[in-house]
């Protein structure tokens, strides 16, 4: 039986704080020692091509430090994270210069188009100084053709009048035209029934006609003219002069004269009611005249006929909008209006009175009046220029979230266990002191320009606006980033969003919709955007700085919104403002904006969880309401093992399966069984003595039998183990990872067409030992960083379950526990450009929960162990690719993790540092499981204790190198070197010969500890490789044979090797003859290469026995012979995994069935290739030889050449049978040779 022992190491290791901790005794072990649980079996050979290892299984229980959990975690990555917030933006000084120049540069242009509109309105006469009254005579009617604002391609007409065909008013109109200066062509006035027929031709042809009038005859005296004006006609004595005083309600008044009227007349006109606006208002000028009782002394006119008095009334309609034309606005009023309605008055003043030549004068001017400054401007477009300022904090926020999540550094912070509260808080703490910033600089700048906008009001109520406003375009951005997945679309998506809070600042300053009259719904939907509080606040707050209102107090943020309220007569104000049209006070929006903050973090925070990430990961609507979601821990992964547990095996489902992996999915199931009966409650005992889990401590394994006997057994089967290539060191050991069936999925296809998921891992049952490093090979596409990426709980798993250190990473939960026990280097560097080396490191380590007094000892020990203890102040923005790497392994490194996933470790190191750094796993790997991806042969084949090859989602293979190659390897490699006539004497060759029966430097026999030929031959980098039969200056070794066409050991050279053969010297080429018929005579194999020197063959594994007999003949022959050197190599790697690999294609392609057209040029046909399939008959009874290689990118097979059988076609029947024969047996389940028929002319079978 075996026995427990507890020993302390006997060798130095490393304690956690970087010190070593010292050998000691059984009984007293120092206290930081390392301490093993060792079960003492006996003697256990060493594994073939491996470091001789202790006999004993190990199980290190290290010293390491105590992680932080829960709070304190939480706290520590807070504080860590806000710092490398701090710190990056503290780096980036360019931008931050920007952002405290752009602040002033808004403000600063704020002032200028304030100043510039200021200016510009004090030109207006509204404004300007006006000491004498100047009168300005009104000027004739204007020609439609000279206007620039009529409509091109269309009449045009200087006014319409209407009623056409009555005789007054057709004798008025004609004097209008021809009286005018200059007169008016009758082309351009045009005569309407009545008022609605003007209207209707107006709106029929728009901007064709200036201005219409509209006359009234009416021939009751005392009808509606008079009450119309309000009172009885004015009544004139010849020599006096009646006129009405107008005034313009929004501006100076205006004052009129009518003068020298030799007839008693009656007049009555207004002036618009505004001098400006925008739309097709309509301004109206009536004027009343009647017809004198009787006919005026010295009058040369007819009397009027007998009769009642007739008046005669019209009405002047103009477009009150003001028209503008290179700088100079042209003002309805004194363009049509006035001359029109004067001329209209003094022609109808002439009818009646029947004096043609009365003067008749009419004068402008405005009343005097000193400068008045003119109104600011600035609520409307100040919101506009602060909003810009704010948006460029907002373009960075969202750059640099997205940034992180496209350059997958918080999915690396998360896989180092980056919890998602202390990830949020730290960027809402940090974008906050920036808001803050923003909100000063605005604020100060605002302050130093003198805008009344801040100095009149509270300091409270402009920078409180300003920062709630910033705080929740933080927290919109936030919301906004959810959606992105390039950070480059943060700057086209900041222009888009400014431009649609643009739009809507233009319309919030015209009163939409923020003022009385509009509905609650639209005062709600824009109370939800950010941009219109803050033009809604700026505003009230320019309103309340106007002129001389004295601003509002902190107090007074409610009170001063007083809707519909209006002041008693009399009463007067004592320093206070307030509002009658505000629906909105500042106290409110406040609020709101704080809402939103909130709100848009809430939406922020769900829909980065529900949309998928850069791996398609996305939680589900409802992931809130999961229990799991809220309480961590569960059972959840027993359902998931015990699915696989029913899930058939490969066997089962009828596809061809490795021995190997057979055996480890047949150990992991029964591993697996134990584990649910375990977690389920049941009893262990129940179980297999081997599938008994004990995650804590070792699984002793009881020798069956007792004695010497039961001893012996072990020790034979143990050799045999160690014959075949199995590494028995692992054997006991704990496992580091477990997995139980693990299957991942993606979906493909959207709602409405689903299509079949593409299986990227494929059930696999594997087990990792501590202290082991597992070389997880594959072609692109195989699945090989997809379980790496399940592992690691960057992609959730589609079925199975998977163990690490004994916890299940599929319960909810689970994960979490584990990645403290974690270290990742994933395939790209994940590093920010301007922290250092040893910053990096000091942050992962704080998200790890590394005590602050570990952490910077850790560092160093770690950048010392990767060579960057220089380098470790340096930015990583200036570090190569190379240290970069290594960076990246030290950060994996961190903590002491019990499991290091290393995916592709190696790329871009030169020789110098990669070996260093296979150096560096190799030490680091002792008590703790390493997982290694690459494309390295090399490196796989030198760090891996056991390696996996996986291809198309399955695992393939299994095993360690040696083992690898001699079950899929093409055989071993004999290369003999010949002396030729430049050796010496066979007597020096003699001497000099070394005995290749003892080995080379004392290192065991080959044939005699594992049975394999070669007796003396050395194990070194996992070669065999013998010692030199004779050691001669200038000798080197041969290049790698280049080989072609079929690795079949009987095929002869090539035609260009035969010609380097051709130019051996004579006595060369007679030693290479003797060697070739010596390899024929006692192999029966012929060489598949040769140079000048050497000479190569391809020795079948089934011809292995052989070899002994073989070199021994050799030895008593060298002389003879004229051998100078022999060299045995196995199969590289590279072979055993482009085989494997083309195996699991041909399979792939065999179960779907699939084929590649081939067009064979002898016979003018194309036929349909099964994919693999080594020969090919056509209908006419010819033999094809198939080469297939890979896709460098797929790794799906491709047709690279052919050739037709030599024995093809000669009509041997018994060549015809061993050909079909062949090709049956090279279809391995596919078609039949003969399945591929051709068609003429091209056509497919």
């Amino acid at each position: 039986m075996s026995s427990i022992s507890l020993t302390a190491d006997a060798s130095t290791r490393r304690s956690s704080s970087g010190g070593t901790a010292r050998s000691g005794t059984a009984a007293m072990a120092p206290p930081r020692a390392a301490v093993e649980i060792a079960a003492v079996a006996g003697p256990a050979p060493a594994s073939p091509g491996k470091v001789l290892r202790k006999e004993t299984a190990t199980l290190q229980v290290r010293d390491r430090p105590a992680l932080a959990t829960g709070a304190a975690l939480q706290w520590q990555q807070l504080v860590a994270l806000t710092r490398k917030n701090l710190t990056v933006r503290a780096r980036a000084w360019k931008t931050n210069l920007l952002l405290v120049a752009q602040a002033g540069l808004f403000i600063a242009l704020t002032w200028g188009v304030d100043r510039a509109v200021s200016a510009s309105n004090q030109r207006k006469p509204s404004f300007s100084s006006a000491e004498v009254a100047t009168s300005v005579a009104v000027g004739p009617i204007p020609d439609c053709s000279a206007n620039l604002f009529m409509r091109a391609g269309q009449p045009c007409y200087t006014f319409l009048y209407a009623p056409a065909g009555d005789p007054d008013v057709e004798a008025v109109v004609r004097a209008v035209r021809e009286r005018n200066d200059p007169p008016i062509p009758r082309a351009h006035t045009l005569g309407l029934p009545n008022f609605s027929a003007i209207d209707a031709w107006m709106l029929a042809h728009p901007e064709t006609a200036l201005a219409a009038v509209i006359f009234t005859p009416d021939s009751n005296s005392g009808g509606s003219t008079s009450s119309a004006a309000g009172g009885a006609p004015l009544a004139a004595t010849p020599g006096s002069t009646v006129g009405v005083m107008s005034g313009n309600a929004a501006g100076p008044g205006y004052g009129l004269g009518a003068a020298s009227m030799d007839a008693s007349t009656a007049l009555l006109f207004s002036t618009s009611g505004g001098s400006s606006g925008i739309g097709d208002n309509l301004t109206t000028a009536r004027t009343l005249l009647s017809t004198p009782p009787a006919t005026t002394a010295g009058s040369s006119a007819a009397p009027a006929a007998a009769g009642p008095p007739r008046q005669l009334g019209f009405i002047v309609q103009t477009n009150s909008s003001v028209q503008w034309f290179k700088g100079k606005y042209q003002d309805p009023n004194t363009y049509i209006q006035l001359p029109l309605q004067v001329t209209v008055e003094r022609e109808v003043v002439r009818h009646f009175t029947g004096e043609r030549g009365l003067s008749w004068s009419v004068g402008l001017a405005q009343f005097p009046h000193p400068s008045v400054k003119s109104p600011s401007l600035i609520g409307q477009f100040a919101p506009t220029f602060l909003f810009a300022s704010i948006m460029f904090q907002f373009v960075l926020l969202v750059h640099d979230v997205v940034a992180e999540k496209e350059g997958r550094a918080r999915q690396m912070m998360e896989v180092m266990g980056l919890r998602p509260l202390p990830f949020w808080a730290s960027w809402v703490l940090f974008q906050g002191l920036l808001a803050a910033l923003e909100a000063c600089l605005l604020v100060g700048f605002g302050y130093a320009f003198g805008f009344k906008l801040f100095t009149r009001n509270a300091f409270g109520l402009s920078f409180l606006l300003i920062l709630l406003v910033s705080l929740a375009m933080t927290a919109f951005g936030f919301f906004v980033a959810a959606f992105l997945r390039k950070a480059s679309a943060a700057v086209p998506c900041g222009f888009l969003l400014f431009v649609v809070a643009w739009v809507i600042l233009i319309v919030i300053a015209f009163g939409f919709p923020f003022a009385p009259g509009y509905s609650a719904a639209a005062v709600g939907v824009f109370s939800a955007m950010p941009w219109a509080l803050l033009s809604k606040g700026v505003q009230d707050l320019a309103d309340a700085s106007q002129g001389r209102n004295p601003g509002i107090p902190w107090a007074d943020r409610f009170a001063y919104c007083q809707p519909g309220s209006s002041l008693e007569p009399g009463t007067q104000l004592a320093g206070s403002y307030w509002a009658a049209d505000c629906v909105m006070p500042l106290g409110d929006m406040f609020w709101i904006l704080a809402v939103q903050c909130a709100g848009f973090m809430v939406l922020a925070i769900y829909f980065d969880a529900v949309l998928p990430d850069a791996n398609g990961v996305h939680r589900p609507p409802w992931f809130f309401l999961l229990p799991g979601y809220w309480r961590r821990g569960g059972r959840g992964s027993l359902r998931a093992a015990a699915k696989a547990m029913g899930e058939p095996t490969e066997a089962e489902c009828g596809l061809s399966v490795d021995a190997d992996v057979a055996e480890e999915a047949d150990r992991q199931r029964k591993r697996c069984a134990a584990y649910l009966r375990q977690a389920g409650g049941g009893s262990a005992a129940a179980a297999p003595a081997e599938a008994v889990l004990l995650p804590a401590q070792l699984a002793v394994m009881p020798v069956v039998g007792g004695g010497q006997d039961a001893t012996a057994g072990a020790a034979g089967a143990a050799g045999a183990k160690a014959a075949e290539g199995v590494d028995l060191s692992l054997a006991g050991r704990p496992y580091a990872v477990e997995m139980f069936g693990l299957r991942k999925a993606y979906k493909r296809g959207g709602l409405l067409r689903r299509r079949k998921p593409f299986v990227a891992v494929r059930g696999n049952w594997l087990g990792v030992h501590q202290g082991e490093c597992f070389c997880l090979l594959g072609p692109n596409g195989a699945g090989k960083s997809t379980t790496i990426n399940c592992l690691t709980g960057v992609l959730p798993f589609s079925g199975g379950d998977a163990l690490v250190c004994g916890t299940s990473i599929a319960s909810a939960g689970g994960m979490d526990r584990v990645r403290p026990l974690m270290g990742v280097c994933p395939q790209f560097d994940v590093l920010w450009e301007q922290l250092t080396g040893r910053e990096h490191l000091l942050l992962f380590g704080a998200i790890k929960g590394l005590p602050a007094s570990e952490r910077i000892n850790e560092a160093a020990r770690l950048l010392e162990d990767v060579k960057l203890t220089e380098a470790a102040g340096v930015r990583a923005g200036s570090y190569s690719g190379g240290m970069k790497r290594r960076l990246s392994v030290a950060i994996a490194l961190l903590g002491d993790p019990q499991i290091v996933y290393l995916d592709e470790p190696t790329t871009g190191l030169d020789p110098i540092s990669r070996r260093h750094l296979w150096d560096l796993v190799d030490r680091v790997k002792r008590g703790r499981a390493v997982v290694l991806t690459t494309h390295s042969m090399e490196e796989a084949d030198i760090l891996g204790d056991r390696i996996g090859i996986m291809a198309r989602g399955r695992l393939r293979c299994l095993g360690t190198s040696l083992r690898l190659k001699a079950r899929f390897g093409s055989g071993y490699r004999v290369s003999i070197r010949v002396q030729g006539s430049s050796g010496d004497s066979p007597d020096s060759n003699q001497e000099a010969a070394v005995d290749i029966s003892m080995g080379g430097s004392g290192a065991p026999s080959l044939a005699s500890s594992s049975g394999l030929p070669g007796a003396g031959l050395r194990h070194e980098d996992s070669e065999i490789q013998p010692a030199p039969l004779a050691v001669q200056p200038g000798l080197h070794p041969a290049a790698p044979p280049q080989r072609s066409g079929s690795n079949h050991s009987g095929r002869s050279v090539s035609g260009e090797q035969a010609q380097q053969a051709q130019r051996r010297d004579p006595v060369a080429a007679r030693q290479a003859a003797g060697v070739k018929a010596l390899f024929l005579k006692q192999l029966g194999i012929k060489p598949v290469d040769e140079s000048l020197d050497y000479v190569h063959f391809l020795v079948p594994y089934e011809h292995e026995d052989r070899l002994p007999a073989l070199f021994a003949h050799i030895k008593r022959h060298q002389a003879a012979l004229g051998v100078a050197d022999v060299q045995l190599r196995l199969t590289p790697l590279e072979e055993v995994f482009l085989t494997v690999a083309r195996k699991a294609e041909l399979e792939h392609a065999q179960l779907e069935g699939r084929h590649e057209a081939l067009t064979l040029a002898e016979e003018g046909v194309t036929v349909q290739v099964p994919i693999g399939a080594d020969f090919i008959q056509t209908p006419a009874g010819h033999l094809y030889h198939i080469r297939w290689g890979q896709d460098a990118d797929t790794g799906e097979l491709r047709l690279r050449d052919y050739w037709r059988d030599p024995l093809s076609g000669q009509g041997s029947a018994a060549a015809g049978a061993a050909a079909g024969a062949a090709a049956g047996a090279a279809a391995a389940g596919a078609a039949a040779a003969g399945a591929a028929t051709a068609a003429p002319g091209g056509a497919s079978s």
